[in-house]
């Protein structure tokens, strides 16, 4: 019934080439954080056919390909970090993957609609996630507890509460800025399908953040560009610039300038 979700990725090379790289590229931990960077460089995280075009989001291996690396779009995690998946998989790591929350401060009971992967490297347990918009790290990181871990120029750590592990960003001033939290343990992945379905179903009004809001965000050297509905945030060297979308058109041209997006007018 789910043998989509687990199909084999197409052509390996084809989707390096699509991340800018060129293998073959051993299994190792250099070449990990080499394959995260070029993802969040190369494919945005976006949620247009979830909140613009209202489409039913497949979880399909085939499906993802042709979406992500032939077409040349992006997704939103249950679709990157399960073709991702599949993609480590095809270069010989051991990875499976695994349930995450998103934390919001002050928030309680958060439902886990996140999900990332985890690498193992000769024992050592390693998250990886290619599919959240926003400041996400820009390579693997360890599950040691209470260790900052420098990737690309940012500081990261992790804390370990049940089964829990909360991933924070420790920012330039020295602030503690919590994002995730990962459940190590495997997941299958056809327990994704129903929390995807959740998060892209508009009748439902519980869990609306992708249904009622645009969103994509890019990696580029040195910060991030990211859309938030009507207004496109660049932050680059620390620098942070508003620009308002005001149509439609405007919405087209900045998705093809920015985030490699080639869409037809949305009009």
């Amino acid at each position: 019934m789910n043998e989509h979700l687990y199909d084999p990725i197409p052509d390996v090379d084809v989707y390096l080439k699509r991340i800018n790289l060129i293998g073959p590229l051993e299994p190792d931990k250099d070449n990990l954080d080499r394959v995260i960077y070029a993802h969040q460089c190369a494919i945005p995280f976006e949620n247009l056919d979830v909140c613009l075009y209202k489409k039913e989001i497949s979880l399909g291996i085939n499906d993802l390909y042709n979406k992500i690396i032939l077409k040349k779009r992006g997704g939103y995690c249950f679709e990157m970090n399960n073709l991702f998946l599949a993609f480590l998989k095809a270069l010989g790591y051991d990875a499976h993957a695994c349930l995450a929350k998103v934390w919001k401060e002050g928030a309680a009971n958060v439902p886990a609609l996140h999900r990332g992967s985890i690498v193992n490297l000769d024992g050592d347990l390693y998250y990886c996630d290619v599919g959240f918009g926003g400041p996400v790290p820009g390579g693997a990181v360890r599950l040691e507890e209470d260790v900052l871990q420098n990737i690309h120029g940012e500081k990261f750590r992790f804390i370990k509460k049940g089964n829990w592990w909360e991933l924070s960003r420790i920012t330039n001033l020295g602030d503690v800025e919590t994002l995730i939290s990962v459940n190590p343990n495997p997941a299958e992945l056809e327990d994704f399908v129903a929390l995807s379905h959740y998060c892209s179903c508009h009748t439902q009004r519980d869990f609306n953040v992708f249904t009622d809001n645009l969103m994509a965000n890019i990696r580029v050297p040195n910060g991030h560009y990211s859309i938030n509905n009507d207004v496109l945030i660049k932050k680059v060297n620390g620098i942070r610039d508003e620009v308002l979308i005001k149509s439609k058109q405007e919405l087209v041209q900045i998705l093809n300038d920015y985030f490699h997006i080639e869409m037809e007018d949305l009009d």
